[in-house]
């Protein structure tokens, strides 16, 4: 008897593995095609000639809708499932719901943006409440197949279908984005064919830039160059983030160059981190960004006057008769020592701050802190001897630490200015022959806790510049 209970068992046991090994061998069409569950998504993928790829080896990764899904769909649309089946645009709809390669649940992050088949790129988050594709939910993940896996979802999918403003005020971190373009009056250009990318902010990069200017959101939305602001944001054409190179300028709509960056670490946009890329519309894509980037549109005097971490250079200018010159068409590039610096050459130098300003050399100090033309750090070669405005020539040197100007070190790269560029300093340099301290640099390495306060100091400057 009790053998024949083992024999029973064992034939159970052999039949379960059979059925497990059948599934596991039935490609994604075929696994669909067994389940009454995706019965409408089968006659979709029939009517839209896509048995026959998705029958391949791929692999692939469907998140695949219900029939409840597709039910709620058909009544969103107001249309019928013979409506649907017989759309040209079905292929796109449903090779938007998979992605090349097998992705398995535990396979994802917090967060991804991956490409899916039909091109586009579709938003997949993982959390603690589940995995949601492009908003719908997945409510069964894993059905793994002999050619990738199935994840069943809640909802249909549409590729992009709204225009960058219509995408924008779909997503909450960008409300203010939002409100902020009403007020421009830029809806209506941002709604047309374009196509546009737009490096958008978020709403804590707008509540950190009111919080440094000390403003609220009514006074940033009455500013008169609020367009120009925004407009310096955006950049014609459609560029996802692979599309670009680790170094460019495009112009923007605005009208001002940019620099926008990529690297291993990521794309940055005038200094802004890009924390989100690829929000794709159907007029352009949208990337998220940390900050608020403004135009160039003070020239360096104003700039400095707008920065209070160089406040101690301003009054040097103004009383060596500088002003007028540095506010000049140019270009200059102003290699701007920090107030700490200034500190630390008074305090090397044994004077005060009025016995630096009455100087007869002064004129000299500050010239020899500036280049005629407008350099930027990317323009910067490994070692370079230019001649400064002052008439002498100044070491600059470029190596993976940073750069450094006659032994100080650059510490805030490319301030754009209207008419040219600043580069905070942490340490004034005296011009060769200076007799002051017997010897070229008079000013003081910052401490690395000073310096870093210099650097946050300068990036709210940068901001506060441009608001000002």
């Amino acid at each position: 008897m009790q053998f024949l209970v083992a024999m029973a068992v064992s034939r159970v046991m052999t039949l379960v593995s059979l059925l497990v090994v059948t599934c596991n061998s039935l490609n994604i069409v075929e696994t669909a095609s067994n389940d009454a569950t995706f019965s409408v998504l089968v006659e979709a993928l029939v009517a839209a000639d896509l048995t026959t790829t998705l029958s391949g080896t791929g692999p692939f990764t469907v998140f695949a809708p219900t029939n409840a899904a597709f039910t709620a769909a058909l009544t969103a649309l107001s249309i019928d499932k013979s409506a649907l089946l017989a759309r040209t645009d079905l292929p796109d709809i449903l090779k938007y719901h998979v992605l090349p390669g097998k992705v398995m649940a535990a396979d994802l992050n917090a967060f991804q943006t991956p490409a899916t088949v039909q091109g586009g790129m579709v938003i997949v988050e993982k959390s603690s409440a589940g995995v949601t594709f492009g908003g719908a939910n997945v409510t069964t993940a894993d059905l793994s197949c002999d050619n990738g896996v199935i994840h069943v979802i809640d909802s249909v999918v549409m590729p992009p279908s709204m225009n960058i403003v219509q995408t924008a005020q779909a997503t909450a971190d960008v409300s203010v984005l939002v409100e902020a373009l009403v007020a421009a009056d830029l809806t209506t250009t941002l709604s047309g064919t374009g196509p546009f990318t737009v490096f958008a902010p978020t709403n804590a990069a707008f509540t950190a830039a009111l919080t440094a200017l000390s403003i609220d959101k009514s006074a940033l939305l009455a500013r008169t160059d609020l367009p120009d602001i925004l407009k310096y944001h955006v950049l014609p054409g459609k560029f996802m983030a692979a599309d670009l190179n680790a170094f460019q300028t495009p112009a923007t709509v605005q009208g001002g160059m940019v620099i926008v960056e990529k690297s291993s670490t990521g794309v940055t946009f005038g200094g802004a981190n890009v924390t989100t890329a690829d929000l794709s519309c159907n007029n352009g894509v949208i990337h998220l960004i940390d900050s608020v980037v403004m135009p160039p549109s003070m020239n360096i005097v104003q700039t400095a006057q707008a920065t209070a971490d160089v406040s101690v250079l301003v009054e040097a200018l103004i009383a060596a008769d500088l002003v007028t010159t540095l506010s000049g068409p140019g270009p200059f590039t102003v290699f701007a020592p920090s107030n700490a610096a200034f500190t630390a050459l008074l305090t090397n130098l044994s004077i005060t701050k009025a016995e630096l300003l009455a100087r007869s050399d002064l004129p000299d100090i500050l010239k020899y802190h500036v280049l005629s033309g407008k350099t930027m750090s990317t323009d910067l070669q490994a070692s370079q001897s230019p001649a400064t405005v002052q008439g002498k020539t100044i070491d600059i040197v470029k190596d993976t630490a940073g750069v450094m100007f006659g032994g100080a070190k650059v510490t805030m790269p490319d301030t754009a200015c209207s008419n040219g560029v600043i580069h905070l300093i942490d340490t004034v340099v005296l011009p060769p022959g200076d007799t002051a301290t017997g010897t070229t640099t008079a000013g003081v390495s910052l401490s690395s806790g000073t310096a870093a306060k210099a650097l946050v100091a300068s990036a709210v400057g940068l901001v506060v510049m441009a608001f000002a």
